[in-house]
């Protein structure tokens, strides 16, 4: 049953995002990728959503924001990390062998002890950290260049993959390429949905595939 428009509709607060993080409300939903030369899966993308009391299903674009406000970024990170080694353990129990990406903030990429914690968290676990990668727009990327250089550099060397989401759409994209290890190139959205009728977009995607396998990276779109 749908919620009337006035209470799906009303403002959400950092006391309910912090008991929702605290109280098992966060859920997490997976995308998945394929391979498109054999049709196989070859990694999901978890997404995060809200199983709020009284909304229902939230999902993200109405509470990051709120957690950056509020300076509930790092509690969410690490519950998504838990939360996606956890399946990863389920998934390795049967043989699956699933690559899992996350997203990660302009807060996160800052963070001097992300490399560390994600680290000390795949070992207690006996995960590879070639299963995990991090994904980062380039938005995020623009306020603090030289921490995110240093911080990015480390997940890379600690082995995890490293992709730059949203492809095509800030300002430095090219530098970003040069300067920061990515194993990964994802195609904004906006061109890959509008390549079959868009001959500029068809040219941009084309281009983005020729560009990130020359750097010896994978492409998604």
């Amino acid at each position: 049953q749908s919620q009337p428009p006035q209470v799906a509709e009303r403002e959400l607060t950092a006391e309910e995002l912090r008991y929702a993080l605290h109280n098992e409300q966060m859920v997490l939903h997976y995308q998945p990728q394929f391979n498109v030369a054999t049709g196989t899966l070859s990694g999901v993308e978890a997404l995060v959503r809200w199983q709020h009391r009284e909304l229902g299903l939230i999902y993200n674009d109405r509470f990051i924001s709120l957690a950056e406000d509020n300076g509930l970024m790092r509690d969410l990170t690490h519950w998504i990390s838990r939360a996606v080694v956890r399946q990863e353990q389920l998934w390795q129990s049967t043989e699956v062998p699933v690559i899992v990406s996350v997203n990660i903030s302009a807060d996160d990429i800052t963070s001097l002890t992300l490399p560390e914690y994600l680290t000390e968290l795949l070992a207690d676990n006996k995960l590879d950290p070639t299963r995990l990668t991090l994904e980062v727009t380039e938005s995020a990327l623009m306020g603090e260049l030289k921490t995110a250089l240093d911080i990015l550099t480390r997940v890379r060397m600690k082995g995890f993959g490293l992709s730059i989401d949203d492809f095509g759409t800030g300002n430095s994209s090219l530098v970003m390429l040069h300067r920061i290890p990515f194993s990964e190139l994802k195609i904004d959205m906006s061109f890959v949905k509008n390549m079959d009728k868009d001959v500029d977009a068809y040219a941009i995607v084309e281009t983005c595939v020729m560009l990130g396998h020359k750097l010896h990276m994978t492409v998604v779109a």
